[in-house]
């Protein structure tokens, strides 16, 4: 009041519209869909409506409410009068009832809690599964790369030998038919001699099925 210069009428009357406001946003928040059990929303609710009648009109009813709360609770309700102390019992039931909601409520909380652990540990363990299992899979891909690189050293190996020997087998076979043509070539003069010397002689020479020279 001393900041803004107001009365206490202002700043009561504000006081009164700031609770209207928060009544409204009560009153919309439970209307609202909630996770929470519409039963434990009703209790607080019902908690508030208590505690707006206790202190309405900017009076003190729960120091005094045989003076404040009678006027306004001690009414007939079905043919009969609310007294002071039945409101009492009734708010203590209220909350006595809200507490064993909470307590409820607590209990869910603590086994869906637990039903997460489980849960966690469980996925826990079939990660770790599943990584062993990659990484047994990825030694043996590795085990079948090696074996595959080796047998494949070992085949270009044998192809590089392989083409060797014919290279080999090829310059020996070149070689033999160098050797065979100077051979037929050094036979071909006596064998002409060896003939005219039969035909000179009249003697006849064997033909035969032979390789010409």
């Amino acid at each position: 009041m001393r900041d803004n210069g107001a009365t206490i009428e202002e700043a009561v009357a504000k006081f009164f519209e700031i609770a209207t406001d928060a009544w409204k946003d009560i009153n919309e928040e439970y209307m609202r869909s909630s996770p929470y059990s519409r039963d434990v929303l009703m209790r607080i609710l019902n908690l508030e409506r208590i505690i707006d009648v206790t202190y309405k009109g900017n009076e003190d009813g729960y120091t005094q409410p045989e003076k404040v709360i009678d006027a306004k609770l001690n009414q007939k309700s079905d043919g009969k009068h609310a007294s002071v102390s039945e409101r009492k019992r009734n708010c203590d039931s209220e909350v006595s009832a809200l507490r064993k909601l909470v307590k409820m409520e607590r209990r869910r909380a603590d086994a869906a809690l637990a039903e997460v652990e489980r849960e966690r540990d469980a996925s826990a363990m079939t990660v770790e599964e599943a990584m062993e299992m990659i990484q047994r899979l990825q030694h043996e891909k590795n085990s079948i790369e090696m074996a595959a690189d080796q047998q494949r050293r070992l085949s270009e190996a044998k192809h590089v030998h392989d083409e060797e020997v014919i290279q080999s087998l090829e310059s020996l076979l070149w070689s033999y038919e160098e050797e065979l043509g100077l051979l037929r070539q050094q036979l071909g003069g006596p064998k002409k001699k060896l003939i005219s010397h039969s035909v000179k002689a009249g003697l006849q020479f064997p033909v035969g099925n032979h390789e010409p020279l």
